[in-house]
């Protein structure tokens, strides 16, 4: 019975070790270290996608406001540039206009959580919200 030689099809391009699939330019350790993150990754989209409530995120893994997948809300990282520091935990950054997507730094305004908190809460009588009231007078 003969030995069945192994036939390697190119080297790994971060530790080149020997790779046989030819549809990979990885290693299978190297591939999961390094070969999905980023912009290495098949559905990398330029590291820009929108949340459900409709806030721009952006990847930014070496901030320390980004999340634990590399991203972090696109104005907080603005307004940081703006201040040439990093945003405080207690610090918001509220949308003058309300639109979440307009990041322009003059559509910008920083604030304290109780600032921002009261601002939106203007107008609310006995705990009740806006949007509550609308119901209770469309009930009435």
């Amino acid at each position: 019975m003969g030995i069945i030689k192994k036939e390697w099809k190119h080297k790994c391009i971060d530790c080149n070790k020997n790779v046989q699939r030819k549809e990979t330019k990885r290693c299978i350790v190297c591939h999961k270290i390094k070969g999905q993150k980023g912009s290495n990754n098949h559905h990398w989209k330029g590291g820009i996608k929108m949340t459900p409530k409709g806030y721009i995120m952006i990847y930014k893994p070496n901030n320390p406001s980004s999340l634990v997948n590399g991203y972090m809300l696109e104005h907080r990282y603005i307004m940081e540039k703006s201040l040439n520091r990093f945003l405080k935990d207690d610090e918001v950054v509220h949308h003058i206009n309300g639109i979440k997507s307009d990041n322009r730094i003059e559509n910008l305004k920083i604030m304290s959580n109780s600032e921002h908190m009261s601002f939106h809460n203007k107008g609310e009588k006995n705990g009740m919200s806006k949007k509550n009231k609308k119901r209770r007078e469309f009930r009435e």
